[in-house]
């Protein structure tokens, strides 16, 4: 039991070093959103790997974002809220929007969307939801709600791959 706890531990820790290295801590929505949702990827990729015998040929298959969050979603052993997976492709769509145009027509009503999921989540989290009134806040909270949220996800894959075997 102990081992099976510091392995869940390590995987926490890891997440945490691995977002406060890569992280930024200011600058532009993009840059957050970019950099966040390489960090989201990544640890999506993870939580698919835990539970691949050959994880090496997931990299030749050239997944997706996108692919990534529903493959890991049916790959996760316990309920979870959609909301949290719903949050986790409005990232993607925001990221989407930076990354194929200079000026995203459609970015202001995805952050409005975006606002609006987050506002469920923080009354169920309890936290301060005057974070979420600027863009860049909201992205903060989301993509911190996220990794940590996945960090977890990804621990407790790894606890239940070590149990099994």
């Amino acid at each position: 039991m102990a081992t099976r706890y510091n392995a869940y531990l390590e995987s926490i820790a890891h997440w945490d070093a691995f977002r406060k290295e890569h992280f930024p801590r200011d600058g532009e929505p993009v840059m957050i959103t970019l950099k966040g949702h390489l960090i989201l990827e990544e640890q999506l990729t993870h939580i698919i790997s835990v539970h691949c015998i050959s994880p090496d040929y997931l990299v030749d298959a050239k997944l997706g974002f996108y692919q990534k969050v529903y493959l890991a979603r049916s790959l996760f052993f316990l309920p979870f809220d959609a909301g949290v997976w719903d949050l986790l492709l409005m990232v993607n769509t925001i990221r989407n929007d930076y990354a194929h145009s200079l000026t995203p027509k459609e970015l202001s009503r995805h952050y409005s969307k975006a606002r609006t999921m987050s506002k469920k989540l923080v009354r169920s989290a309890s936290i301060n939801g005057s974070v979420l009134d600027s863009d860049k806040g909201l992205m903060f909270f989301m993509l911190g709600f996220l990794t940590s949220t996945f960090a977890n996800i990804d621990a407790l894959a790894r606890a239940k791959k070590k149990r099994d075997s």
